[in-house]
C-alpha cells in the first residue's frame, strides 16, 4: 500500500503525486493554448463579447496552469538548510496568484461589456463561435475527465 510523505496509507507518495501534478498541468497548458487560439479567431471574427471573455477565461487557465506546475515543481524539491519543512507552501501561493488573475479578468471584461452594452454591435459568423465554444466544451471536459 502506497503511503504519502508522513506515513498517511492509501495516499500516493510525494514525489509520484508531483509527477502526475506536472503532467495534468502541462496538458492543462496545452488545452489553454489551443482554446487561445481558436477562440481568438473566433473573437477577430465574430466581436461577440462573450468569446472576448471566454478567451480571456482560457488565457487565465494557460497563465494560472503554467504558475502551478512551476509552483508544483518548486514544492517537490526536497527540505534544505534554509527550508527545514520543505517547499509546499509554493502551492498555496499558487492558489493566490490564480484568485488575483480571476479578478483581474472579471474586472477587464465588466469594462468592455459595459462599454459594448452603450455601444450594442451585431454579431458576426455565429456559426463560427458556437462552434468553437462547443470544441471548446469538448476539449475542458476531456481535461477535466484526464485530471480526475
Amino acid at each position: 500500500m502506497a503511503h504519502d510523505a508522513h506515513g498517511t496509507p492509501g495516499a500516493l507518495p510525494a514525489r509520484d503525486a508531483a509527477r502526475i501534478t506536472r503532467r495534468t498541468a502541462g496538458l492543462a497548458i496545452a488545452t489553454a493554448l489551443t482554446l487561445m487560439i481558436i477562440k481568438a479567431i473566433a473573437w477577430w471574427q465574430s466581436g461577440s463579447i462573450a468569446m472576448l471573455a471566454s478567451l480571456a477565461d482560457s488565457g487565465l487557465d494557460a497563465a494560472a496552469s503554467l504558475f502551478t506546475l512551476i509552483a508544483v515543481t518548486y514544492a517537490a524539491t526536497p527540505a534544505d538548510d534554509e527550508h527545514r519543512w520543505g517547499h509546499g507552501k509554493a502551492e498555496g501561493f499558487a492558489a493566490l496568484f490564480q484568485a488575483v488573475l480571476v479578478g483581474a479578468s472579471a474586472a477587464l471584461v465588466a469594462v468592455e461589456a459595459i462599454g459594448r452594452f452603450f455601444d450594442p454591435q451585431e454579431l458576426r459568423n455565429a456559426p463560427l463561435a458556437i462552434g468553437v465554444m462547443l470544441i471548446s466544451i469538448l476539449l475542458t471536459a476531456g481535461l477535466i475527465v484526464i485530471q480526475t
